[in-house]
């Protein structure tokens, strides 16, 4: 089998803004060649090449296409943007990876998934929370913990800050794919069994909803003005709890019998683990040079394999159209 190197992937990125440049940081972390950037601003783009100092710059997807040599395109863009931009790369027969969602709607997402099956090429979302290290613990550990019984998602984001309530829940529609990527990744096959779904908008801006998985029970809670930021998401079994913190990317399991000692103690060791697990996995980031976005590296990584080795998306077609389908039930489109 031919050995295949990270650094014989020639990469394209369209848009130099923050998303841009970290997939650029990423990118360059695993050894990629980056040969051209896009951005209509070519303030923006100059500042992105000034670290990518092999890139060629241009104004548009266009004129990227049509002159860089390139396997992979990184789409860093506005919602807005995707569908076209989406459309001109899978034409041309560049592999895709995309910040999520793909598309505003369902529809849009089936057919760009369609013409990637059509061209031989890979379209795949970001959903990096579900490749980070504390998901992949947890799968490793999911067995050991008995039944599943609850499964909960809560962030606070300022992601919507001096916005008015029609943007804020477009915000909010965009966070919706991670708590419903993660379930994805622990319980494959999920998404497509969940049932019983409700709805409770008590505020702009805010959004819970409840549901049903093979009698397993989902809360999702998004919160544009809920204060302290955060993101997390808990997992009640029989046998122990799990907690994922994943704007920092770790996960910490909580075993133990029914016992006064161990109710008694609980506060104090919980708090101990949790302090050594996040103070280590901080200092793992550091090593690691991931100061920000967990689990995209490690995404984008796969995504250049996949294209190397001729395989499926990280995120395989049929999750990405289950997950955008429902996205789109749960927001009443």
């Amino acid at each position: 089998m031919p050995q295949h190197r990270v650094s014989d992937i020639k990469v394209g990125i369209i848009g130099a803004g923050l998303m841009g440049r970290w997939h650029a940081h990423a990118a360059n972390q695993l050894g990629a060649r980056i040969v051209a950037i896009a951005d209509q601003n070519p303030t923006v783009a100059r500042s992105l090449g000034k670290r990518c100092q092999k890139a060629s710059l241009y104004p548009d997807i266009t004129q990227l296409l049509e002159t860089a040599e390139i396997d992979a395109l990184h789409i860093c863009t506005p919602l807005a943007s995707h569908a076209e931009l989406v459309t001109y790369a899978l034409d041309s027969g560049a592999h895709v990876l995309i910040e999520k969602p793909i598309t505003p709607t369902a529809t849009e997402t089936v057919e760009l998934l369609q013409l990637a099956e059509q061209q031989e090429v890979i379209l795949c979302p970001v959903h990096q929370f579900a490749f980070q290290r504390g998901v992949t613990n947890v799968l490793r550990s999911l067995d050991e913990l008995g039944e599943v019984f609850r499964v909960s998602f809560r962030t606070h984001s300022a992601g919507a800050e001096g916005m008015d309530q029609k943007e804020a829940d477009e915000v909010i529609a965009d966070i919706l794919p991670h708590p419903l990527s993660v379930l994805q990744k622990l319980f494959p096959g999920c998404l497509a069994r969940a049932s019983d779904w409700r709805t409770l908008k008590t505020y702009s801006g805010e959004l819970q909803l409840t549901g049903n998985i093979d009698g397993m029970g989902i809360n999702i809670d998004i919160s544009m003005n809920a204060r302290p930021t955060r993101c997390e998401m808990d997992i009640a079994c029989s046998r122990g709890r799990i907690y994922l913190n994943f704007f920092h990317g770790y996960s910490l399991i909580e075993k133990g019998a029914v016992s006064r000692w161990q109710k008694l103690v609980q506060p104090l060791s919980y708090s101990s683990r949790e302090w050594a697990v996040s103070a280590g996995n901080l200092m793992l980031r550091l090593i690691k040079n991931e100061p920000a976005y967990p689990g995209l590296r490690t995404l984008i990584r796969e995504f250049y394999q996949s294209i190397q080795e001729g395989a499926e998306s990280p995120v395989p077609p049929d999750d990405i159209r289950i997950l955008a389908e429902l996205r789109d039930r749960l927001i009443e489109r």
